[in-house]
């Protein structure tokens, strides 16, 4: 038993002694990581507008029309947080008024414009009008991207329908979560991209109202 505690202690020894020698190279190593996720918070990407819209319309159908403020943000991951901004959806008829938007993307995209690609995009606080003419628009936007959308106002037919705090969220099966309220009754509901016809879900339970409606895509 002895002579196993000895082994033991030698052993620790050694590993310690091991790492100690190491940690010039741990804290280069570490160091070396942290500036690379903080150099893009240096860059102005306000200057830099024409060419994300460039590979937002190509890649995700929208673009950014004006913004407050663009920065770069580390946590929860890399990305560019835009403030108060209007965007232009599909053929940039359909404008959406936002508050907040988050655009995750890839580290290495901010060294490189061209290598840049959107992971994720986050809506906070916008206002979305759909009505006959732009609903095309707004469903291959949340159809094509991967999408959130929190505390948001929508409105449909010209604002002849408005639903307040509205959340929705699109998963990677091409499905379509929300829920937001209506006249003070809280309302669920999606909608599913298929190959031959999407459906769309709705249920009000305090009124009693739950509808699918299947259409076909050339409608």
């Amino acid at each position: 038993m002895i002579i196993n505690t000895l082994k033991k202690k030698i052993f620790i020894k050694k590993n310690l002694s091991f790492i100690y020698s190491l940690r010039y190279l741990i804290l280069i190593f570490v160091f070396s990581i942290i500036l690379f996720f903080s150099i893009p918070k240096l860059f102005n990407y306000v200057n830099k507008i024409d060419d994300l819209n460039n590979i937002l319309k190509n890649q995700h159908s929208f673009t950014i029309d004006k913004t407050d403020k663009i920065k770069y943000i580390i946590l929860p991951q890399p990305g560019l947080e835009i403030n108060n901004a209007n965007i232009l959806i599909g053929d940039q008829s359909s404008k959406l008024l936002i508050k907040k938007m988050t655009i995750f993307t890839n580290i290495s995209g901010f060294y490189n414009s061209e290598k840049i690609f959107v992971k994720k995009i986050v809506l906070e606080e916008a206002k979305i009008n759909i009505n006959n003419l732009n609903y095309r628009d707004y469903l291959k936007f949340l159809t094509k991207n991967s999408i959130e959308i929190k505390s948001s106002l929508l409105s449909l037919g010209n604002k002849v329908v408005s639903i307040k705090n509205i959340n929705l969220k699109k998963n990677k099966k091409k499905k379509v979560n929300f829920n937001g309220n209506f006249l003070g009754n809280d309302i669920i509901g999606y909608y599913i991209d298929k190959k031959k016809n999407n459906l769309f879900y709705l249920k009000i339970k305090n009124l009693g109202i739950e509808s699918k409606i299947y259409f076909d895509k050339k409608t």
